[in-house]
């Protein structure tokens, strides 16, 4: 007989972000960010994190949202804007390293989902790598697909092409979309 291992699930909840919560969030961003030095990409993992100030835009737009564990600590976040007018786009999602794979990633996205539902975006979009089981695969089971960015505006090239200059390998990434 197999033993039988006990999975730990640590309790957290989701909920809109306050201002006093930015300057924790770039270390959540750094832990859940190890997972690119196991795939050769610790360049990313080692480079810049989102700027407060841009946090803080989102956050006074209600863009951003954090799961927070019992202590009330950011564990993860997720935050975007609108890019092209009828889109809105996550810029960034990221989650602890002690809490991935326990549905904070897909509770983020379902919080920030029903949200934008009631506005007026047609869409959410994404930028994300297409080979890493934990990006393309990842956002797939929550029900986005790949499109090309170029289809999308020029915003959408716009980020495309910020995100070339910041490293990341083009062949690799791709845009994906969820309608609403």
């Amino acid at each position: 007989m197999a033993a039988v291992v006990p999975q730990c699930h640590k309790a957290f909840h989701i909920r809109i972000a306050r201002e006093s919560d930015i300057p924790l969030l770039a270390a959540v961003e750094r832990s859940a960010a190890h997972l690119f030095h196991t795939v050769d990409l610790g360049h990313l993992a080692d480079g810049p994190t989102m700027s407060p100030l841009t946090l803080s835009s989102m956050q006074s737009l209600g863009h951003l949202w954090i799961a927070v564990d019992d202590s009330d600590i950011p564990v993860g976040f997720l935050c975007g804007n609108g890019v092209d007018d009828i889109y809105f786009h996550i810029a960034e999602v990221s989650v602890a390293k002690d809490f991935q794979g326990m549905g904070v990633g897909r509770k983020l996205i379902d919080s920030m989902i029903d949200a934008v539902r009631t506005q007026h975006w047609k869409a959410v979009t994404l930028t994300t790598y297409k080979h890493l089981r934990w990006n393309g695969p990842w956002y797939a089971k929550q029900g986005f697909h790949e499109v090309g960015g170029q289809e999308l505006g020029k915003e959408h090239a716009v980020i495309l092409e910020t995100e070339a200059q910041h490293g990341h390998d083009m062949n690799q990434r791709c845009v994906m979309i969820r309608e609403l």
